[in-house]
């Protein structure tokens, strides 16, 4: 809180000096004196432009002097002067005659007779001024008064005085208003009466900032005396304005003008013309309020102080000076195009001090955000786990962040890290001042130790630090506890090998699945042939009992086909919620039954989760287990089974594709003589066994793996030779929350007469199939492929009741031709045939409406029974 108190009352105070500053720029004029120059500035910028044409000025010049005599000139002089100017439109005579001379009446004559002719009015301080004695008293006249600003330059006209109780008309609106249809609306005086006022005071009404036309010699001159003379014609003036005055050296008013930059001054008949200019074009320069400058220049300089605060230093500068260079460019623009004076000089002196003020704030941010910086730098640098040291050309400790100064409580640790830090860049050869070479230019050193105080692993990182002549004063040393990246490398390269492992098991599954699949359509040709001879054969026939023999074989191959089926994630075929305590209650009782030298034990958990599960299969499961214990136990020993409820999250088995949640896990333990890594490592390979020959298959545990991972589960293996095995298998819980038991009716042979499309690419399979339903009374028609299958149903698709369709073929598969068929009749009544268990493929038909599914090789029996109950459908 004192960090923002402070600043704000620097700032504070800073603002309020500025003030005082402006204000005390003001008292003393500074601003009018800005204005006034950037006035006449602006004047000489715009330059000379086009004056009334209709002005002309004739002077009494020092050649007028020589050839008609001394100042003042013969009245009668003004006399021929007007008779020449008869045609002019007005005349204006800007030479003060005070004293009477003889001539006084021939001259008021030709005044009237002229008609258009005005005299000026000289204010001195006798309030009773008049332009002449009584024979010009009542003659059209005008004041001649210029009153200069503090630096002496004329920039307005008061064109009406009331001074004596006298109305006095500038000389300028005088000359104007003679011209036909011109009248002049001046002021009246407000609050004070012009008939009583008295001197010195004065009543200036009707300002008007004089519009200059250009330097002094802007508006045509003519000598007095080449009037005189008639080198002019009096057409030459004809409706034109003539000014007359004087421009002798000595005689003449000299005034300072806008224009006056080298103070070369303008006399003042010029000045007057300038004055009458503005009149007959109706032109003047207005000057914008001073309230309005004013306000316009606070809030457009606030609005520039909050630009300015939202930019960093360069770009501040420059929107600084294109504010400034367009305040100028405006005002300028202002008063070239529109004749309009706004002063830039209070917005630029304004937004000058809003420049310092949020200079002055940004580097107060800045200070602060450095000392922020300063302050979070220190927190990560002592936040950092790495150990981080500064040393110096010795490798001795300057700075130290919290991890590091930890380290450096062991002596000799901090001593070995120091060696660290010179060993990589010492160069042989040089001198005792620790050997480094100059100008420095090693990279920085990676190195890696193991610290015997504590067996811990460290990374060290050595950067040199250099100065700006490229000189070594030390090093920045980074030291990494390593210890833990090194275990999960070690980790890593297990589950990677158990990757590789689960990977290979897919492998061989597949190959596996590929032979289960052809071994069960050969077997399924001997049994459809064994199935026509018992039928053409009585019970009686010894016959009949061989081929029931060769029969049980069949049936003994097809349950080892099951076997490697279900290790290439095969088949489950009858999933229903299951209870795993109750399998493990039967199947252990129905073991120990026979192996009365195991002692079997249970820890069953309380309301274990169901599972879904095909029963037989977990039954093989587990029996293949047992079986294996049994064989690590010759001499007997102890089987425990346990089973509990587990949630596994993402970081449980990551070598293993499960997903996360709820799991019941069963473990089977054994006392015998354990396996070796070699065999641990493949005990789930098919057919790898450590029996002698002819003693077992290897498919067990094979079997029992495919099985588990076909449920979507996992199975682990921990083993030590001498030390028992146990075998941990996790399967996902079911959502459901009850078992079902779905009683199978036995079914006898059932005969029909109805036509069957029988598909399938073996031939053999096609011959014994068609021989066993036509003696069954069915009609056959077959096909050797999914496209002869679509073509014959495109044409008998009237007559065909059934089709009995095989799951892998060449070419178009049994997926494809039954999307085909459906596509052709959406009613057609199918049977998926397959060596392959029910999942996979064959699930994904059934799913789309396939209407039964039987596995190879099949009885003949089952076969009859599930046409019926597809036909009755």
């Amino acid at each position: 809180m004192k960090c923002i108190v402070k600043p704000a009352r620097k700032h504070l105070v800073t603002i309020l000096i500025g003030i005082v500053l402006i204000l005390f720029m003001e008292y003393f004029g500074f601003f009018d004196g800005m204005s006034r120059h950037g006035y006449d500035l602006f004047f000489r910028i715009r330059g000379a432009v086009e004056p009334e044409k209709s002005i002309l000025l004739v002077v009494i010049d020092d050649s007028t002097l020589n050839r008609l005599g001394r100042w003042p000139l013969k009245r009668d002089n003004y006399v021929r002067l007007l008779s020449r100017l008869s045609q002019a439109g007005a005349v204006g005579l800007d030479i003060l005659m005070t004293e009477p001379t003889a001539s006084d009446a021939r001259l008021a004559e030709a005044v009237r007779r002229h008609g258009r002719v005005v005299f000026p009015t000289y204010i001195p301080e006798n309030p009773q001024s008049a332009p002449f004695h009584s024979a010009f008293s009542n003659l059209r006249s005008g004041h001649t008064h210029l009153e200069p600003d503090i630096d002496g330059v004329i920039r307005t006209v008061h064109h009406t005085i009331y001074h004596g109780g006298r109305k006095l008309p500038s000389f300028a609106s005088a000359v104007y208003e003679t011209l036909p249809g011109n009248v002049f609306h001046r002021e009246a005086p407000a609050g004070v009466n012009p008939e009583t006022a008295f001197p010195p005071d004065i009543v200036q009404l009707d300002s008007r900032n004089i519009h200059f036309y250009g330097p002094p010699g802007t508006y045509p001159r003519f000598s007095f005396a080449d009037v005189l003379e008639g080198r002019y014609p009096p057409e030459f003036f004809k409706n034109r304005i003539v000014l007359v005055g004087i421009n002798a050296a000595g005689l003449d008013g000299q005034f300072l003008t806008p224009f006056s930059q080298r103070r070369k001054p303008m006399n003042g008949i010029e000045v007057h013309a300038h004055i009458l200019g503005n009149l007959i074009e109706g032109r003047q320069i207005d000057a914008a309020p001073e309230s309005v400058v004013r306000a316009a220049s606070v809030v457009l300089a606030i609005l520039g102080l909050v630009l300015l605060m939202r930019m960093d230093g360069g770009r501040a500068i420059a929107v600084w000076a294109a504010a400034m260079l367009a305040a100028f460019l405006g005002s300028l623009a202002l008063f070239a195009a529109l004749d309009i004076w706004f002063s830039p000089v209070l917005f630029s002196v304004l937004l000058l001090f809003m420049f310092f003020i949020a200079y002055i704030v940004r580097l107060e941010q800045s200070k602060s955000q450095l000392a922020e910086a300063k302050d979070m730098w220190e927190d990560s640098f002592h936040t950092i786990d790495d150990a981080i040291m500064v040393t110096d050309r010795s490798g001795v400790p300057i700075q130290m962040n919290a991890a590091a100064k930890e380290l450096a409580q062991d002596r000799r640790l901090l001593e070995l890290l120091s060696r660290k830090c010179t060993e990589g860049f010492k160069e042989t050869g040089k001198t005792a001042d620790a050997g480094f070479r100059d100008p420095f230019t090693a990279m920085p050193v990676h190195d890696e130790i193991i610290y015997a105080g504590t067996a811990r692993n460290y990374s060290i990182k050595t950067l040199p630090r250099i100065d700006g002549s490229h000189r070594l004063i030390g090093f920045v040393q980074v030291i990494q506890d390593i210890t833990e990246q090194k275990r999960a490398a070690r980790e890593k390269q297990r589950l990677e090998a158990e990757l590789a492992q689960v990977q290979k098991m897919e492998a061989i599954g597949t190959l596996a699945g590929g032979v289960a699949h052809d071994f069960n359509n050969i077997l399924m040709g001997i049994q459809g042939y064994v199935s026509l001879l018992q039928i053409d054969l009585p019970a009686e026939d010894r016959r009949y009992s061989r081929l029931q023999k060769i029969e049980t074989q069949v049936q003994s191959a097809a349950n080892l086909t099951r076997q490697l089926l279900g290790f290439a994630r095969g088949g489950k075929y009858e999933v229903r919620p299951t209870n795993l305590n109750e399998l493990l209650e039967k199947t252990s009782d129905m073991f120990s039954r026979t192996k009365k030298e195991i002692m079997i034990s249970r820890r069953l958990q309380e309301n274990i989760w169901l599972v879904d599960a095909d029963q037989g299969q977990i039954e093989q499961v587990l029996l293949n287990m047992y079986i294996n214990s049994w064989h690590a136990m010759p001499e007997g020993g102890d089987l425990t089974l346990t089973t509990e409820n587990v949630v596994l999250n993402s970081s449980h088995h990551r070598s293993f594709d499960i997903q996360p949640g709820r799991h019941v896990k069963i473990s089977v333990s054994d006392t015998g003589t354990g396996m070796d890594e070699e065999v641990r490592k493949r005990v789930f390979e098919p057919f790898f066994t450590t029996k002698e020959p002819g003693k077992g298959t290897g498919l067990g545990l094979a079997s029992a793996y495919g099985i588990i991972k076909n449920h979507g589960g996992f199975i682990e293996v921990k083993s030590a030779v001498g030390e028992g095995t146990t075998f941990e298998i996790y399967f996902p819980a079911s959502e459901k929350n009850e078992t079902t038991e779905k009683p199978v009716p036995a079914m006898e042979s059932s005969r029909g007469r109805e036509t069957i499309l029988l598909v399938d690419d073996e031939q053999e399979n096609i011959t014994v199939m068609k021989e066993l339903l036509e003696d069954l009374g069915y009609r056959i028609v077959c096909a050797g492929s999914g496209q002869e299958a679509t073509a014959v149903f495109m044409m008998r698709k009237d007559s065909i009741d059934l089709v009995i369709l095989d799951m892998v073929m060449p070419g178009m598969g049994g997926g494809q031709t039954f999307d085909a068929l459906r596509a052709i009749d959406p009613g057609v009544k199918v049977i998926l045939s397959s060596g392959y268990s029910i999942e996979g493929e064959a699930r994904s038909i059934l799913d789309r409406g396939c209407n039964g599914f039987i596995q190879k090789p099949f009885l003949i029996n089952d076969l009859s029974r599930i046409i019926r109950e597809v036909l009755q459908k």
